[in-house]
């Protein structure tokens, strides 16, 4: 069982303070099963940059090298049997960056709109990051932040 702890405040007459009694709360990143929660950009997209769907198949390379083809016409040159573990961290989130939907459902909805503004994308395949080894779990708090924040941006 979850515990929620709220604390309210009236607004500062003189100015907010610089310290919040919930900078204490700790932070997590994985639910107890292990499934990873939505995180922050450069963090969970340059992660999931630098790792491996199967020994010797790069993520960037699954499920198919088209994936590469794409990033090349974006400036990013890979070769198909790169070593994702040697992507310098910075170019990892600017890869994760370019394909726009790591991040806050916020966020993704925003790049969505953007793609949809920009390039006239109107069709897109989303899927959760997932590997071989662990298999694949539905990955409910992504479906759900899809249902109650992505698709109601985009008018679905």
């Amino acid at each position: 069982m979850s515990k929620v702890v709220c604390v309210l405040y009236d607004d500062p007459i003189d100015g907010y303070p610089k310290a919040y009694p919930r900078d204490d709360i700790p932070k997590f990143d994985h639910y107890p099963d292990g499934q990873t929660l939505l995180g922050p950009d450069g963090e969970v997209g340059a992660q999931w940059v630098r790792s491996w769907f199967a020994p010797g198949q790069p993520f960037l390379a699954y499920p198919s090298t088209s994936n590469l083809r794409w990033l090349r016409e974006a400036g990013f040159e890979l070769e198909e049997a790169h070593d994702p573990a040697a992507i310098a961290a910075d170019q990892a989130c600017r890869i994760a960056d370019a394909f726009g939907l790591f991040g806050p459902p916020e966020r993704c909805a925003e790049r969505l709109l953007q793609a949809r503004e920009e390039a006239g994308i109107e069709d897109v395949f989303l899927f959760p990051a997932h590997d071989l080894a662990r298999g694949y779990d539905m990955p409910v708090a992504e479906v759900q932040a899809f249902e109650r924040v992505i698709r109601p941006r985009l008018g679905g």
